[in-house]
């Protein structure tokens, strides 16, 4: 275990999901705050417009704030999966390699440590699509 890094916040919390469905919920609710207001406050022009995009992305923001610290105080949903062969007394590692060395990695592994079992790949997805 020596030289090997303990996971972050981000890898061993839902912050990340909790961000996410934050996002979703809080625009959508924002946007319909924004509607609301239109509807029974009706100003001509393109205010209608800019009430209902700002009240979406203030409740968008607001909700990745509230999800966010929710999710930063829950174990991550992502490794429930492995919780049975955690509690077995084996160890979970996780890499993060560029994904063309996973294979290069996947047999060094394999040499060093034939008893690790390789459980999957999360899919890659690039920060800038």
């Amino acid at each position: 275990m020596e030289g090997l890094h303990e996971a972050n916040v981000l890898q061993t919390t839902d912050l990340v999901h909790g961000a996410q469905i934050g996002l979703l919920i809080g625009a959508l609710l924002g946007c319909i705050v924004g509607g609301a207001v239109v509807w029974y406050f009706p100003v001509a022009g393109i205010w209608q417009t800019v009430t209902v995009l700002g009240a979406s992305i203030v409740g968008a923001l607001f909700g990745v704030w509230v999800s966010s610290m929710v999710g930063s105080s829950i174990p991550n949903s992502r490794l429930a999966r492995f919780q049975p062969v955690i509690d077995d007394g084996n160890i979970l590692m996780m890499v993060d390699v560029p994904e063309h060395r996973t294979e290069e990695i996947k047999s060094l592994l394999g040499e060093r440590h034939p008893e690790a079992s390789s459980r999957g790949l999360e899919p890659h997805i690039p920060a800038f699509p």
